[in-house]
């Protein structure tokens, strides 16, 4: 029996080696341990197993890390193309061409946000609370909120705000009015999230926003699809994540009261807003024309 121990610890050990020596240097310390000051047999073998956990979490983290690096790389993409644009929006004259322009950064922030920034949030935990404002995926010590996953996404992108923890702490539909046209709000209420699935393919392709009864997240229609992108309360430790829209527990809970549309981005002021960097205002009015 302890000649199969001794060989398990000489295999265990070797893994360990080989598995150190093509691993990149880790931010996270390690356990250094003396295998000669350790008898062979079960507490060896336990030792081993508890470094291997060790240096399997030193890989996650530098793999975290490398993830983060290129994150911040396509922001500092983002932030070139939005100081181009700024810049010719700033000198022409035309007002067609301003026009043009802001259709084009539109349709820029769109497409930054859908395949350059949302993905790197998805797995980032929800919570509800201190450090729920998480500035960037995976930040240590944060994880992030509903709303607070909205205004990061967006200040990722190159949006200020006058302030993010108040933009975090108002209400879904304060949120969705600061970003669109009162008029652009549709509610659809006594409806299945099934059938709600199906209405929303009656709407123009893109990026919108949704209020629900505690929640708000991103619905994209996409390919006859509506997918729901958002920071998930129902199971925190996913967190951020996209799911279809009929199948999602949140949109479920919210069947009783309702669910409110606006499209992401179509006013003109806040792509301005975008171009010139000038902080979106939070405004508060009077809703109530929106529950009857």
């Amino acid at each position: 029996m302890r000649i199969q121990e001794t060989k398990m610890a000489i295999l265990l050990l070797l893994f360990l080696l080989l598995t150190r020596q093509s691993s990149a240097q880790s931010v996270v310390p390690q356990i250094q341990l003396d295998y000669q000051d350790v008898p062979i047999g079960k507490k060896a073998i336990n030792y081993m197993l508890m470094d291997f956990k060790v240096t399997k979490l030193d890989q996650e983290s530098d793999r975290q890390d490398a993830k983060t690096r290129k994150f911040f790389k396509k922001l500092e993409k983002i932030e070139a193309k939005r100081m181009e644009l700024s810049e010719k929006y700033k000198r022409t004259k035309s007002v067609k061409e301003k026009r043009r322009i802001k259709e084009n950064s539109r349709k820029y922030i769109i497409k930054s946000m859908i395949k350059d920034i949302i993905p790197f949030w998805y797995g980032t935990p929800w919570y509800m609370g201190p450090d729920d404002d998480a500035e960037y995926p995976h930040q240590l010590g944060k994880r992030i909120s509903c709303s607070n996953f909205i205004t990061a996404v967006l200040q990722n992108v190159g949006f200020v705000f006058d302030s993010r923890k108040k933009w975090a702490d108002a209400r879904a539909l304060y949120i969705q009015t600061s970003l669109a046209d009162k008029e652009q709000v549709q509610r659809y209420y006594g409806i299945t999230s099934r059938h709600f699935a199906k209405e929303l393919m009656k709407l123009t392709p893109g990026l919108y926003l949704v209020g629900l009864n505690c929640h708000i997240g991103f619905i994209l229609i996409k390919n006859n699809k509506a997918v729901f992108i958002h920071s998930n309360y129902v199971n925190p430790e996913v967190g951020v994540t996209a799911e279809a829209v009929e199948i999602s527990q949140a949109i479920i809970n919210s069947e009783g009261t309702g669910y409110w549309i606006t499209p992401l981005l179509n006013d003109d002021r806040l792509i301005e807003n975008w171009l010139m960097k000038k902080p979106l205002i939070l405004k508060k009015m009077d809703l109530r024309y929106l529950y009857l």
